[in-house]
Parts: C-alpha cells; sequence; structure tokens
C-alpha cells in the first residue's frame, strides 16, 4: 500500500466543487482514497538517482539504453527481463521517502497472425472514451467464465 500525491491544477474550477473522474483498467490500480489537500504547500526535495547496476537476464549491462532519451532502446522480448539496482541516500529526520521512475518508451502487442486484424475492435478501442478498459473488462469476464467453466 502507498500513498501517491499528485498536483492538479483547478486554475479552471469556476466554484466551490471539484469533480474527479479516474480511469483505469481494473485491478491496474487499487484505490482506497482520493482527497484534496488545501494546505499550504510544504518543502519538497527530489533526488535523481541514476542505476548503480543493470543486468538483462544474460548478464550484459543494460543501464547506457536506458541513460537517456536518445533513441537508443532497451527491447525486451516475450520472457526476457532486466533489474535494475539503486544507491539511494538516507533519509533525513523527520521526512518521508516516495520513489517513481521517469522513463520513456512504449510497448510493441506480440500477436498471433492466425486471423485478419480486426479493425473494427481497434478503432472502437482507441477512439471510444474508455475503450481500452472496456475491452480489458470484456477480456477479463471472459478468461474468467472459461475458468469457471474448467473448474466443473
Amino acid at each position: 500500500m502507498k500513498r501517491q500525491v499528485l498536483p492538479l491544477d483547478l486554475s479552471r474550477v469556476a466554484g466551490d466543487t471539484v469533480r474527479l473522474r479516474l480511469e483505469s483498467i481494473p485491478s491496474f490500480w487499487l484505490l482506497d482514497q482520493v482527497a484534496l489537500d488545501f494546505s499550504p504547500e510544504r518543502p519538497l526535495t527530489t533526488t535523481e538517482v541514476a542505476a548503480a547496476s543493470g543486468r538483462d537476464q544474460h548478464g550484459q549491462d543494460v543501464r547506457d539504453p536506458l541513460a537517456a532519451v536518445d533513441h537508443r532502446f532497451l527491447t525486451l522480448e516475450p520472457g526476457d527481463f532486466s533489474e535494475l539496482r539503486f544507491t539511494v541516500p538516507d533519509v533525513p529526520a523527520g521526512r518521508a521517502r516516495t520513489h517513481l521512475v521517469r522513463s520513456t518508451g512504449w510497448y510493441r502487442l506480440h500477436t498471433g497472425e492466425a486471423a485478419e486484424p480486426d479493425v473494427t475492435l481497434l478503432t472502437r478501442t482507441v477512439k471510444e472514451p474508455l475503450g481500452f478498459a472496456q475491452l480489458s473488462v470484456a477480456m477479463m469476464n471472459d478468461a474468467l467464465a472459461a475458468m469457471r467453466l474448467a473448474a466443473r
């Protein structure tokens, strides 16, 4: 469990009511509470820490392609992994630490080529509000139904 604090731009809010809409794929984020804090801001210190070591499943150093946004990439295929380790400074007395990862990149989905692409589904997923989340829920429900049938 972790508390995550995010800045929120309220400059366009009219009146004294703030409405938030959160969207996520089910079970990707599990939220217990959402709150707004209007107290004065306290000092914040950020420290960027570079990876002290980084190895892939073959023991190769992976830090160099991850060090900057420079069109060099670390490509991981299904079954691949990388492990990064960091040396972090001690937390000063009376302070707390939050860890965040700054990264760039993308996912390339690997799919079987057994059928023609479902362009209608892809278009709906990308263009409809909550399209990807709705597809994820449907797929999860199908998987759960298949598990129930298999358990009989």
